[in-house]
């Protein structure tokens, strides 16, 4: 069983050069000086490890329960907090601003059953006290935050229930690719379980390692890869649910025509049904050739016409994520003036069963409607020409972003006399500009060898940097090279060039590719891998940079939809007009970034994240200008024609969405083919007292 982690909020992983370098990014792209003096740092803060005692149990609510055959029962203020919370930012302010008076659940339990897990549900109907399941805590989307409407006509209080117990791996089918799991099975025990047999649940969501089936299942998440097989909807075969009047089956079959599919009234239902307690998921063999590119274009709606076009063409890649100038700046993939396509094929054929010609193949036609769309191949390092024009507009964009800052003059005029020496042009840096943000986004600009055997811009940028420090410090050369390197890391600078798995740029611990024991095969450049390497690492660390950020002044969170692509530029300028509109009238400056998840023939899945800086005094004030902004969001993804949620599931804050989402569906639908569900107030809880 998975024990909680160290913190009563957030991810693990926290303070990893690579979130750090993210926090270092976003901060110098917002013009604001980051610090650990902050709400967000402070003891019993949303990422700490302190607690101020919680009020105690209600001591009706417990009345029999030990005694119901429910499992284990704990009663911990830190077991109680961290079950009454998920992931996401609103979560962690929660905790902060509610020290000594939060509304934690009451106890937890801890089934080992199928028979605990109804024992549970029905002393909770019995009891009228609302039951809670609870997988990895990963959610971000409000499902664990109670609320009077919850325990109307009921007693008040609620427990939570812990899968933790019921985590086992219980057969493998090699003969069907089938592999019967229990719900709190986490991604990488599942895929532990699959490598022996060479294959793979092939479902990577970013929290995989954190997440669970169960979890999967009722949230009807999605992995990482952007078509085929990617939601758990297309991956479960069959599943168990209790509720508080028995077991709910369904069949396991291969595939039915027979009368409405339970499984769909199952997934998704986030607790409002019953608690999952078996699944049945489909399996794959694991991938052994792959092949990856990655594009530049000159703006990001030219990278979605591309992903566009090669998904219509039936090409089915694994991953084919646009992201926007300012996301790829962020994620360490560009120099803020080019949006950025990372586009890979897999094939569970090895290369000696023409795997790698088929991929080879895809990627080749993928990159014929790539170029035809304005995307440029990234097959080597940019020209110098190139190199200078990006850093002219990196200098340009600090400019504007650092006005109120101040420059070294010695650091610029022993940069200048670097450039100038080795033969680079030299850039004015404006009074405005602080050099070591300058160094980040120089950086940024100039990430490589130049063609031929000219020193890369990096290298003058590193001479210049040893020239600064040596005439600042009066340190020795070998001091002056020691004290770059380790500002160079913290600023995520590559000091040398690594390779990956092109597909693994979304994918969190991808068990195949990290294991190495599929002797898969790749078709892609030098420049790809790296770029996608660049991905993969600020991908998986990027919600650890979420509580980074925190500790550092600074407010970060996601959410994301669905919409057509005919509405795609519509929804995404009305979103982030709407965030951009709702900080500016709070007084804030704000970073909004974009990158599409997962494409379809008929539309894609935008992703946004909202960055601005912590000027408040406690976490009541900054909950209440996040719910501001993320009201302000929400609205504007229901105007423009997206859902309430592709894949973080509903919860608590997209319910507005979701209500007004299925009380005006689109207009080719009847009126009377509206399914309205029977209190969505009640979404993230179980058991619904109809239930009883």
């Amino acid at each position: 069983m998975r024990k909680f982690n160290g913190k009563l909020f957030g991810w693990p992983g926290a303070n990893s050069p690579a979130s750090v370098a993210m926090a270092d990014r976003l901060s110098s792209m917002l013009g604001v000086v980051t610090t650990t003096s902050n709400p967000g740092a402070t003891s019993g803060s949303s990422s700490g490890t302190s607690l101020a005692p919680l009020p105690p149990p209600r001591p009706n609510v417990l009345k029999g329960l030990a005694e119901a055959g429910v499992g284990e029962v704990r009663t911990s203020d830190r077991e109680r907090m961290r079950a009454s919370v998920g992931a996401s930012l609103r979560d962690g302010l929660r905790v902060g601003a509610n020290a000594g008076s939060f509304e934690a659940t009451d106890a937890v339990v801890y089934p080992r059953s199928e028979a605990e897990v109804l024992a549970a549900l029905k002393w909770g109907s019995d009891a009228r006290v609302c039951v809670v399941p609870y997988g990895g805590g990963t959610a971000v989307s409000g499902g664990l935050e109670p609320s009077e409407d919850d325990v109307a006509g009921l007693s008040g209080g609620r427990i939570a229930m812990h899968m933790g117990y019921m985590s086992k791996v219980l057969e493998v089918n090699e003969q069907d690719l089938t592999v019967t799991v229990q719900p709190g099975c986490l991604g990488p025990l599942l895929e532990e379980e699959l490598r022996p047999y060479g294959l793979t649940a092939r479902f990577f969501p970013q929290s995989f390692t954190e997440s669970t089936v169960g979890g999967w299942v009722a949230t009807r998440a999605a992995g990482h890869f952007a078509t085929g097989p990617t939601h758990i909807d297309e991956m479960v075969q069959a599943l168990r649910m209790a509720t508080p009047t028995g077991v709910v089956a369904t069949p396991l079959l291969p595939a039915s025509g027979a009368g409405p599919d339970p499984k769909r009234l199952l997934l998704g239902s986030e607790g409002t049904l019953g608690v999952v307690t078996e699944v049945v998921l489909k399996i794959q063999k694991a991938p052994r050739s792959r092949a990856g590119a990655t594009f530049d274009f000159p703006g990001f709606f030219s990278a979605t016409a591309a992903s566009r076009a090669v998904v219509q063409a039936g090409l089915l890649p694994a991953n084919c994520r646009a992201v926007d100038e300012r996301e790829a700046v962020v994620m360490g993939l560009g120099n803020g003036s080019d949006s950025v396509l990372l586009l890979a094929f897999e094939s569970q054929l090895g290369g000696d069963e023409a795997g790698d010609e088929i991929v080879a193949a895809q990627l080749k036609a993928a990159t014929r409607l790539i170029e035809a769309n304005g995307g440029v191949l990234r097959t080597e390092q940019p020209s110098t020409e190139r190199l200078q024009a990006a850093a002219a507009s990196a200098v340009a964009s600090a400019a504007k972003a650092f006005s109120d800052s101040t420059v070294d003059k010695e650091v610029a005029a022993a940069f200048e006399a670097a450039c100038s020496e080795h033969g680079a042009a030299i850039y004015a840096l404006p009074d405005g500009l602080e050099k070591l943000n300058f160094w980040a986004l120089y950086k940024q600009a100039t990430c490589g060898d130049a063609a031929g055997d000219r020193p890369s811009m990096l290298q003058f940028v590193k001479r210049a940097k040893y020239d600064a420090w040596s005439a600042k410090r009066g340190t020795s050369a070998e001091e002056s090279m020691r004290q770059y390197t380790e500002n160079a890391n913290a600023l995520g600078a590559k000091t040398k060039t690594t390779t990956h798995d092109a597909n693994d740029g979304d994918g969190a611990a991808h068990p195949v590719n990290e294991g190495g024991t599929d002797g898969s095969n790749d078709v892609e450049g030098e420049a790809s891998k790296e770029s996608a390497a660049s991905w993969k690492k600020n991908f998986i660390t990027a919600p650890a940079a979420r509580d980074d950020l925190m500790i550092r002044g600074l407010m970060a969170e996601t959410f994301e939809t669905a919409v057509t692509w005919s509405r795609l530029e519509e929804l995404h300028e009305g979103i982030v007009a709407a965030v951009e509109g709702e900080a500016q009238a709070l007084g804030l400056p704000v970073i909004v970034t974009c990158r599409i998840t997962h494409v379809y023939a008929d539309g894609c899945a935008p992703y946004f994240t909202v960055v601005v800086p912590q000027q408040f005094d406690d976490h009541g004030e900054m909950l209440e200008v996040w719910d501001k902004i993320k009201t302000a969001a929400n609205a504007a993804i229901g105007v423009h024609g997206g859902t309430a949620s592709h894949h973080h599931a509903v919860g608590r804050d997209h319910m507005p969405t979701f209500v007004a989402e299925v009380k005006h569906p689109h207009p080719y639908a009847p009126p009377s083919t509206v399914i309205h569900h029977p209190n969505p107030s009640c979404a993230p809880l179980t058991p619904h007292p109809r239930l009883s």
